[in-house]
């Protein structure tokens, strides 16, 4: 499971890449937002696998640190990743307010308050790294996505008034999704989920299903048409952005630099937004 798990997964991700453009579903929506439009899947993919390639080889290697490996605790995080996204469909919570409380209840709250009664010898990495290799080294990864994604040809339009007619709603709701998704999520999905299946199943299988999970939580909200498009789509998508997200920890142990990334990924267009109302 250690040394092959990881390949399932990766197949699931490749079959999903190829299979959307290839049955005419190539122009998919970055977001849940109904103010965003669609665009080429390649053209959503190229600066997120830039930036993952990037942080494979800078540096060359890390050090190695010590790892929680309860596994009571990881089966308990894959049951609330698993959970979550059936009880947002079911419900048909959409963007409201109880999604928002769920979100943070089983990403933030259950968690933390099971680990005091599920023990682990081995403490979870620090929230904020001590070592300046940990600040300085995820900035080369970071860059080269970004640039690509928001400074070259690739880059989205960017939103104006027709997309998003109240900037007073467009503020709340960038606030929200900053605190619940940008913070929350990396919390749950890189600091503790991530951290518990590297440790239990190998560094790559636990990126891979780490992603997978991600990949899979946005299914409820985000896409429309059949079913199988709506789940390729996710897995396509947030699934692989979910890969370069899954490096970043795994390499620095920075959460503070997937958080930047995060919220780039929902909050550039906003910030765009705000500036040209300017």
């Amino acid at each position: 499971m250690k040394r092959f798990g990881w390949l399932l997964v990766a197949a699931i991700f490749v079959v999903c890449v190829v299979i959307l453009p290839s049955t005419g579903h190539g122009v998919v929506s970055s977001s849940a937002d109904s103010g965003v439009g669609g665009r080429p899947l390649w053209m959503l993919l190229v600066p997120v696998l830039a930036g993952t390639a990037v942080a494979l080889v800078i540096p060359l290697r890390t050090p190695a640190v010590a790892e929680p490996r309860s596994v009571a605790r990881t089966w308990l995080l894959v049951g609330l990743a698993v959970l979550f996204p059936l009880l947002v469909g079911i419900g048909s919570l959409g963007d409201s307010i109880l999604y928002l409380a769920l979100k943070v209840l089983m990403f933030v709250v259950v968690p933390v308050v099971a680990f005091r009664f599920i023990r682990d010898d081995v403490r979870q990495p620090r929230i904020v790294p001590r070592t300046r290799w940990q600040w300085l080294a995820p900035v080369p990864a970071i860059a080269v996505w970004a640039s690509l994604a928001y400074a070259t040809p690739l880059a989205p339009a960017v939103p104006t008034l027709k997309d998003y007619p109240d900037p007073a709603y467009v503020a709340v709701a960038a606030v929200s999704t900053f605190l619940t998704a940008s913070v929350g999520e990396e919390i749950f999905y890189r600091y503790f989920l991530q951290t518990h299946l590297e440790a239990v199943a190998g560094r790559s299988t636990g990126i891979a299903v780490a992603a997978l999970l991600f990949a899979l939580m946005h299914v409820p909200t985000h896409g429309s048409g059949p079913a199988w498009v709506i789940v390729a789509t996710a897995v396509a998508l947030q699934g692989v952005t979910g890969v370069f997200l899954g490096v970043l920890w795994s390499r620095y142990r920075n959460l503070w630099a997937n958080i930047v990334v995060h919220a780039m990924l929902n909050g550039v267009g906003v910030v765009l937004y705000f500036v040209s109302l300017g």
